[in-house]
């Protein structure tokens, strides 16, 4: 790999790499396979007689077991960005350490404030950004992510409801020239969380959001321990 790329480009040059291996530990099982099929042994005496598969059949499924595996594991590397994902207690300052990431402030942050749903910022080439829920095509301006991603907040009665566990996209300008984003220029997707001890069912939250996560990022109060919730995750 070129060790004068930026970190993102060496990401990027190690996620093929990788990408490389799983390809030929593919071809491997393959191999493997046709190995397993070739041996056989007769099952009567005459020369048209079927012959039976001598491995057994637990044996047999593994080779299925490792192409789930693997093909699972190339589907993260075939995506073309690099998503990572934040976590914590609640008010632990997850989206402001986002903010400060990107040099801009996209999400909602403060005292008081409290993320209500998963947000993803992802880049976009438009001039001005714009939000997508999960469920529907129709854009809202940018300027309502305060209401609609922010738990307690009073001004969004009129505004579609989110539930803890649903998905938020904000779409930001990945600008240029002095204004450009070097972290959304370069296909990185950031997952701001609800915090980990907002439900118990947040474990399934992340199986529904994070599994194709590349990054995880544990952010944590300076002034605060390691709860059971957070060491869990």
């Amino acid at each position: 790999m070129n060790g004068e790329a930026e970190p993102l480009l060496r990401f990027a040059e190690a996620k093929k790499v990788l990408g490389e291996i799983y390809t030929d530990l593919g071809k491997h099982v393959d191999e493997l396979d046709e190995v397993y099929r070739g041996i056989v042994e007769p099952t009567g005496g005459g020369a048209g007689d079927s012959a039976e598969c001598m491995v057994p059949d637990e044996q047999a499924a593994e080779i299925e077991l490792f192409r789930e595996s693997i093909n699972t594991i190339m589907e993260t590397f075939r995506r073309d960005n690099m998503k990572v994902v934040f976590f914590g207690r609640t008010s632990n300052g997850k989206s402001t350490t986002i903010n400060a990431m990107l040099h801009a402030k996209i999400l909602p942050q403060g005292m008081g404030h409290t993320t209500c749903c998963f947000l993803q910022v992802q880049g976009c080439n438009e001039d001005t950004g714009y939000l997508l829920l999960e469920d529907n095509p129709t854009r809202i301006p940018i300027d309502q992510l305060s209401k609609i991603g922010h738990a307690l907040s009073s001004d969004n009665s009129g505004l579609p409801a989110m539930g803890q566990d649903s998905l938020l996209r904000v779409f930001y300008p990945k600008g240029r020239g002095e204004t450009e984003n070097r972290l959304l220029q370069n296909d990185v997707v950031i997952l701001d969380s609800p915090g980990v001890d907002l439900s118990p069912e947040f474990d399934s939250w992340i199986d529904k959001h994070c599994l194709d996560a590349d990054v995880f990022v544990l952010v944590l109060n300076a002034e605060s321990t390691l709860t059971q919730a957070v060491s869990a995750v």
